[in-house]
């Protein structure tokens, strides 16, 4: 009985992890089917310049999306394991602001760009530097 009271706690915690995994995969599925909704407004539309349609919305959706499945293996790791690897950490930490100082740009003010340009490269040094290290990290949770 006793250890079936001290499992509660673990239940309630692993439910609130899948629960948050489910609402990921729900905004991943929405933001889809906004992009196409999105997308087929735009070819409703005269389209001046198919350029700007590619580069502004379609690459960043695509580049958006890895971050999201990124997320979604972070949690799937944490529901697992019950921690969060360093590795996947790392990796979103590089992935997230390279893809708004390439895609998004536009949105961010000069000083914003800078801190995260700066953000991008020591993530990417650290993960550089360490790269065996994580890899060897990731082998023991699989």
């Amino acid at each position: 009985m006793k250890n079936k009271l001290k499992n509660i706690p673990d239940n309630i915690v692993s439910f609130y992890i899948y629960w948050i995994i489910f609402i990921l995969v729900f905004y991943m599925a929405f933001s889809l089917i906004d992009w196409f909704v999105w997308l087929f407004n735009k070819f409703n539309l005269i389209v001046n310049d198919p350029k700007e349609l590619i580069e502004d919305k379609l690459l960043h959706t695509i580049a958006f999306s890895i971050i999201l499945v990124k997320a979604y293996i972070i949690l799937m790791s944490y529901a697992t394991y019950k921690h969060v690897s360093i590795k996947y950490i790392v990796e979103i930490s590089i992935i997230a602001p390279a893809v708004e100082i390439i895609f998004n740009n536009s949105n961010y003010e000069l000083i914003n760009l800078i801190m995260l340009w700066t953000f991008w490269v020591i993530n990417l040094l650290v993960y550089m530097i360490f790269y065996k290290s994580f890899e060897k990290m990731s082998h023991i949770e699989k």
